[in-house]
């Protein structure tokens, strides 16, 4: 049996996303990937002309998308998209990741329920994630 978790992605008090995952959801599995993928780009209003190279996220939306992305992979199973709101799915974690408006881009805090809690900056889930011991 999998450790379940949703991922609720969020912009301006909106749910952008709910991102359902069937196995490997708590902090030191879930939760260390997605701090590494929110810390691999940078959260930008507008991508800068000739700079394709660097990962950016131009909002909510397309963190979120590139999220799934990296999530899914090319695996059939284990990732899938639920609607907003979902909740009472099975999950043992429920992470928020709540981004600024365009025009103040980036994470301004993530939170995670479950047998273990927290609510913070992007740099203290590192921490967080990296204390779990499922």
């Amino acid at each position: 049996m999998g450790t379940r978790s949703l991922t609720h992605v969020y912009q301006g008090g909106k749910e952008v996303c709910c991102i359902y995952r069937q196995f490997d959801g708590y902090p030191s599995a879930h939760g260390k990937e997605l701090i590494d993928f929110i810390r691999s780009g940078t959260f930008v209003n507008g991508i800068p002309v000739g700079s394709r190279k660097e990962r950016f996220f131009n909002g909510a939306g397309c963190f979120a998308a590139a999220l799934v992305s990296h999530l899914k992979g090319s695996e059939a199973g284990g990732i899938y998209l639920y609607p907003a709101g979902s909740k009472d799915c099975g999950e043992e974690f429920t992470y928020k990741v709540y981004c600024g408006d365009y025009d103040a881009p980036g994470i301004e805090k993530i939170t995670c329920s479950g047998h273990r809690r927290f609510s913070g900056s992007a740099e203290e889930f590192k921490t967080f994630c990296e204390k779990d011991d499922e």
